[in-house]
């Protein structure tokens, strides 16, 4: 398994509107490709930010269900109405080593 730790630092005041749009429309978008692992939202260090874990089986599991997710109805539309409150997106892999609990 891979994992996909993706931060979204938002514009000030715009979380919970990014979340009640995740909670109408992607939820239901993203779920058939992507599985969440978790979401958080930081409660020290960088202000206004969205933390999401994801899982793949692989890089190529994680691009094939990106590029389904891409042409999923509506999904661009969305995409593009949440991306007019990220100030900020970064990403990065992780491998589990074999002292994780989650493998």
């Amino acid at each position: 398994m891979i994992y996909e730790l993706r931060i979204y630092t938002c514009y000030p005041g715009t979380v919970p509107k990014v979340l009640g749009m995740w909670e109408k429309k992607g939820k239901a978008m993203l779920n058939p490709y992507f599985k969440m692992v978790g979401q958080w939202v930081g409660e020290t260090g960088t202000a206004h930010q969205i933390i999401t874990l994801w899982e793949f089986k692989d890089m190529n599991h994680r691009q094939e269900m990106r590029n389904k997710l891409l042409k999923h109805p509506g999904f661009k539309d969305y995409l593009a109405e949440c991306r007019k409150y990220y100030m900020k997106q970064e990403s990065q892999f992780l491998s589990a080593t074999s002292l994780s609990p989650i493998q």
